[in-house]
């Protein structure tokens, strides 16, 4: 695709790339530590949460809408997406609290 499209975009290239590094060294220049966001903690409880209540409604909802379900089923859903949203939010909460050794 990129072949076929170069000669749109080819005659742009370089001057667009060095504008842009232009931009992006002022940009750097101009930053400062009081101006970079905090981090503020995430609730991964509420994360589970959240999750398990859209997997409900998306996967879950269909059915009660059509009335293709009874009682059980809507409490046994409830139940297998309340214990996934823990599982998901427990496992974002390791994920993004372990440390990258890598940089």
């Amino acid at each position: 695709m990129l072949a076929v499209t170069f000669p749109l975009w080819g005659w742009f290239k370089t001057p667009l790339k060095n504008k842009w590094l232009a931009f992006s060294e002022r940009r750097m220049a101009q930053a400062t530590i009081e101006t970079l966001p905090r981090h503020q903690e995430a609730s991964y409880w509420r994360m589970g949460l959240l999750f398990a209540l859209m997997m409900f409604c998306v996967m879950s909802l269909p059915n009660i809408i059509a009335g293709q379900t009874d009682i059980r089923f809507i409490l046994t859903e409830i139940g297998i997406w309340l214990v996934s949203g823990g599982i998901f939010g427990g496992a974002m909460k390791y994920i993004m609290g372990k440390k990258n050794d890598k940089y």
